[in-house]
């Protein structure tokens, strides 16, 4: 069960920090770019 809670964590910390522009700002990665950062 640990794992399967630490494998859903790092998903979805990857989906987000595709959803996070410069300065930890919401953006939509088709409207102005990927910005990819962990």
């Amino acid at each position: 069960l640990m794992t399967v809670h630490l494998m859903f964590w790092a998903v979805l910390v990857m989906i987000g920090s595709f959803f996070r522009g410069p300065g930890f700002n919401f953006i939509f990665p088709w409207n102005s770019g990927l910005f990819f950062e962990l």
